[in-house]
């Protein structure tokens, strides 16, 4: 019977220190903290990107553009010429 009663003992004794034990509150708050600055490192990775691709576009939809207008030019040129 007492070796039952030590038992049981043991067991809850086990179960308070788990409980009032707060180093995986404190692993998963720092996890957390650590994936939130990775988040905010890949938002602005994401926008730069989404920077650099919008510049791109721009830069040849302006060559093309250019292009159409040299075009253009080039045919009211030959039509004024006598």
């Amino acid at each position: 019977m007492s070796d039952e009663l030590e038992t049981v003992k043991a067991r809850m004794d086990e179960r308070g220190n788990s409980m009032t034990d707060t180093s995986p509150l404190i692993k998963i708050k720092s996890a957390l903290t650590q994936l939130r600055g990775e988040a905010k490192q890949m938002e602005i990775r994401i926008g730069i990107v989404n920077h650099t691709l919008v510049a791109k576009k721009l830069k040849v939809r302006g060559r093309a553009r250019g292009r159409a207008n040299l075009r253009v030019r080039g045919r009211v040129e030959l039509d004024r010429q006598p």
